[in-house]
């Protein structure tokens, strides 16, 4: 999936463009697809996207191949959250859009090439929903604690604890596939 912004906006309409690859050896070969530039570099250069689906009532619509395509809310927010600036391209691969949901067949297939999928991305990138206000505490406390930590370092403990909770308690920690994911990202 190639994801772009006509404006890069944060109210902007969400593009992507779906390519069909097979991740061990790259191509774009297939029906009405387009061959890669020198720069795209075959597409072996992906982000793999880790997130939950939410409760399935929600959702968004975006544009998939000029045609609407309906995905979670969500997935939704990962999307608009992680695609670049205008000038800027970004591959990533989210099983909702990569895969052909109304196949059973091949979602069948696909789930005994998950781990080989995670694998090969150049990183997984988690998604556990939109920052809160606590967030900032906890980054700030895991950026110090990985530096240079003294006797003199303040934490805010009650920021700290209120932010590691909410980041624990998100649907993302209680997924079974995420064991996968993570075991499998590079």
């Amino acid at each position: 999936m190639r994801l772009h912004s006509d404006q890069g906006t944060a109210g902007s309409p969400l593009i992507c463009e779906l390519y069909p690859a097979d991740i061990l050896h790259p191509t774009f070969e297939g029906l009405g697809v387009r061959y890669p530039s020198d720069e795209e570099d075959c597409l072996i250069h992906y982000d793999a996207l880790s997130y939950t689906w939410g409760d399935g009532v929600r959702k968004d619509t975006i544009m998939c191949n000029g045609v609407e395509f309906s995905i979670s809310q969500n997935l939704s927010e990962a999307l608009r959250a992680l695609r670049p600036s205008q000038d800027q391209v970004r591959y990533l691969w989210a099983d909702a859009i990569c895969i052909n949901q109304s196949d059973e067949k091949e979602k069948s297939e696909q789930v005994w090439n998950m781990l080989m999928i995670y694998q090969k991305a150049t990183s997984v990138v988690a998604w556990l929903g939109p920052a809160q206000e606590d967030m900032e505490n906890v980054l700030v406390a895991a950026s110090t604690i990985s530096s240079e930590v003294s006797h003199e370092t303040v934490f805010d403990v009650w920021g700290l604890r209120r932010g590691l909770s909410y980041i624990y308690t998100r649907p993302w920690f209680q997924r079974l596939w995420v064991q996968q994911e993570i075991f499998a990202a590079r």
